[in-house]
């Protein structure tokens, strides 16, 4: 057998800022024969991220969705919005609002 009688762990730490930007909702699996608005169009999301990170940030590494199929036969005037892309580098994701009213439109 193999025994040590001490070890030594190193984890790395760093100071981290909270950021966040305004993104545009995308709507997936709508049918080609209606139209969804969004209101709001925008929702604000909120995240922490490592100093090292903060300047790398941009609205392009992060994608917000609504599915269509969430609401597709119910009665309801809110879809849920959630984070599909984020980078690896972000932590304690929050959406503002979490859910958006919507309205359908026939094409």
């Amino acid at each position: 057998t193999y025994s040590d009688k001490s070890v030594k762990v190193t984890i790395p730490i760093e100071k981290y800022t909270e950021s966040g930007f305004s993104i545009p909702v995308c709507v997936e699996n709508v049918p080609d024969s209606l139209q969804i608005s969004l209101i709001p169009e925008k929702v604000n999301i909120q995240f922490c991220v490592g100093l090292s990170q903060y300047s790398k940030m941009n609205m392009a590494q992060f994608m917000v969705i609504a599915d269509y199929n969430e609401i597709a036969d119910k009665k309801t005037d809110r879809i849920t919005v959630l984070v599909r892309k984020y980078p690896e580098s972000v932590f304690n994701i929050r959406v503002v609002p979490r859910t958006v009213e919507f309205v359908i439109k026939k094409r």
